[in-house]
């Protein structure tokens, strides 16, 4: 074989294997940016989850909790997804959503996180129904240095399938490397300095926070605690309705009255003036509204706010707080 037939091929394979690496590259980049990227969705009653802790492992963050899709949502029959699908991500959340020319949201690139998965017997406990949600615990890692944990805030993003689009925006939220359940910069400030409030505050968790509405809510222990500011607009009349809408696993364990109806969730809504505290304990300058999260069946989640003449004044989605 002459001198240049060896270099033709040469050649020829050299360009190949360049082709190929190229092909191989590309393709990873195309992964990569599928699983980094999602479509905002909002969070709602369709799933359940929570995060109960961060840690710093060595060169790693790590997020333990649990997540996983209801299989009857409102006693309906729904599609859900391998447990080994789901994706988490973190997204940055001074990054502002931006809308096509149609309104609608244009899909966002977060941090894809690298998830194992475990069983987690006391979440399916909770929860129990005619499905078993025992696989629902995770683990999620990342390297410290692909993020900026002291300057940035992170929202906690789930993917239900990391090769799909949709990206649930969670209630939980990475603020110098520690855990919150509202946005940090939407948090209402309450001071509590020397009122009966300070433990309901300092030692609760804040589960939601309408700036605009003037209103917070705490979690303390197993009672939820609606913390209106000066300014907060009550009805003259004394009537002021809260919200509070309640899903379920266990729509056997549901008041007859709602399931006879075709209701599968519980609305145990009252006025604020009904169950108000404030002229009980010493609240400073706020009026406070306080509830007991239901024990007879298990929670998913809360819809709570304001809804007049057909649209809601304001809301709140809210998780609790559960400890198992």
């Amino acid at each position: 074989m002459n001198n240049k037939k060896v270099k033709r091929i040469a050649a020829e394979i050299a360009i190949v294997l360049v082709l190929l690496v190229g092909f191989i590259v590309i393709n990873e980049q195309i992964r990569q940016n599928r699983e980094n990227s999602f479509k905002p969705i909002t969070d709602n009653n369709m799933f359940a989850y929570q995060i109960d802790e961060i840690t710093i492992e060595e060169q790693d963050l790590v997020i333990r909790g649990w997540f996983f899709e209801l299989k009857k949502y409102r006693n309906t029959e729904r599609e859900t997804h391998a447990r080994n699908k789901l994706g988490i991500l973190l997204y940055n959340i001074d990054n502002e959503f931006e809308k096509d020319l149609a309104g609608y949201i244009k899909p966002q690139m977060g941090v894809s996180m690298r998830v194992d998965f475990f069983e987690r017997s006391d979440v399916n406990e909770y929860f129990k129904c005619e499905y078993d949600y025992s696989s629902c615990g995770f683990e999620a890692r990342i390297e410290k240095s692909n993020l900026d944990l002291m300057n940035e805030v992170y929202q906690i993003i789930f993917k239900p399938d990391y090769e799909k689009t949709d990206g649930i925006l969670s209630n939980t939220y990475i603020d110098k490397g520690k855990l919150c359940y509202v946005n940090p910069q939407k948090k209402i400030q309450i001071e509590v300095l020397g009122t009966d409030l300070e433990k309901v505050v300092n030692n609760g968790v804040c589960v939601a926070s309408n700036k605009d509405n003037k209103i917070a809510i705490y979690q303390y222990n197993w009672k939820l605690y609606w913390i209106a500011e000066k300014g907060y607009n009550f009805d003259e009349d004394g009537s002021t309705y809260i919200q509070y809408q309640i899903g379920t696993t266990q729509f056997h364990k549901l008041p007859s009255g709602r399931t006879d109806n075709g209701w599968y969730w519980d609305n145990i809504g009252t006025d604020f003036e009904n169950n108000e505290i404030t002229n009980t304990m010493n609240c400073g300058e706020y009026r406070v509204y306080v509830r007991d999260i239901p024990i007879d069946y298990s929670v998913t989640g809360i819809e709570t706010g304001y809804y007049n003449n057909g649209k809601w004044e304001w809301y709140e989605f809210v998780r609790p707080r559960y400890s198992f």
